[in-house]
């Protein structure tokens, strides 16, 4: 198999950890690196063993490059997809598609006109735990869902001050919500499904500085009349959970703590054992897969842009 040659956009955490994730799916082969940060970018490119790119446009003219992948800040998404497109190379791009809606619509039609693979990483939905609980919830095992329960919260609101680009509501729409509630929207919508009917939402902003409130409660009514019931918040300890309520039992997958089945004749929970995958490993492998046309990438590009629309429609209602 020929490895895919490709360019890494964007070296910050979230970036150098996605580094590692392309190499160790063995089907791409990084030959160029950009960042803003000089001396970041030369230690990474030392690292990986590939080229320092001078410039943006550099990446865009260098006729090896087939894919690109972006793991920069919100802001730039918009500029550096749409160009990327023009370039004829495919695109990864990390979740948000964009800061809002229209953002997401113009690099969708950007890729589209040129042909171009787009993929969206939202690596939350390949967990095998929630992979898992979609397993169990098509199977029948809580029968019919009424009610949802889900929490994505840490607490490095702290942290951020006027040099981070999530400070800024311009650069960041939604703080926590753009960051971690979008894992939540994604994952509900491939467990069970997100058409939202309305949406009730209240935010808070008492302990931080930010522009963007830093906690967000919110109530959803889905079709079917199921109720959802997210919170994400930047001041509360590390919590990530998704709970399924349903007719017959609940299942409680919690991220960090496991996945538990509770029948409705019963008054404890029953572990369900899962076993541990690379999500972002899967990932890179499913837009390899989309990049060579075997199969086409999840989530589609209009559930990619539903979740910011969700998110628009959030910060619209509270």
């Amino acid at each position: 198999m020929e490895k895919v040659k490709c360019a890494v956009i964007g070296l910050g955490w979230w970036g150098q950890k996605m580094i590692k994730a392309i190499n160790l799916s063995g089907k791409f082969r990084i030959i160029s690196v950009f960042d803003v940060d000089r001396q970041a970018m030369t230690l990474v490119a030392g690292s990986i063993d590939c080229c320092v790119a001078k410039s943006f446009y550099e990446i865009l003219t260098n006729a090896n490059i087939s894919s690109v992948f972006i793991f920069s800040p919100n802001q730039f998404h918009v500029s550096q997809a749409i160009a990327i497109a023009r370039a004829r190379k495919n695109i990864f791009i990390e979740k948000p598609l964009g800061n809002n809606t229209s953002e997401c619509e113009k690099i969708i039609q950007a890729c589209k006109k040129n042909k171009v693979v787009l993929a969206v990483g939202h690596n939350v939905r390949r967990y095998s735990i929630f992979q898992k609980a979609k397993e169990l919830i098509l199977s029948g095992n809580i029968g019919e869902m009424v009610y949802i329960d889900a929490n994505r919260s840490r607490p490095i609101g702290y942290s951020i001050d006027k040099k981070s680009w999530r400070y800024y509501r311009r650069t960041c729409a939604g703080g926590p919500l753009i960051q971690m509630g979008i894992h939540l929207f994604d994952t509900i919508r491939f467990i069970n499904g997100f058409d939202c009917k309305r949406i009730d939402a209240m935010s808070v902003k008492k302990y931080l500085k930010t522009q963007n409130a830093e906690s967000f409660s919110m109530l959803f009514r889905l079709s079917g009349d199921c109720l959802v019931h997210a919170m994400t918040s930047y001041v509360l300890q590390e919590t990530f959970y998704i709970n399924f309520f349903g007719t017959k039992g609940t299942l409680f997958a919690d991220a960090f703590n496991g996945l538990y089945l509770q029948k409705n004749e019963c008054s404890f929970r029953k572990k369900i054992k899962v076993k541990a995958n690379n999500p972002e490993v899967l990932e890179i492998n499913d837009f390899y897969a989309a990049v060579i046309g075997e199969k086409s990438f999840e989530p589609c590009l209009e559930e990619a842009l539903q979740n910011v629309k969700i998110i628009e429609r959030i910060l619209a209602s509270k």
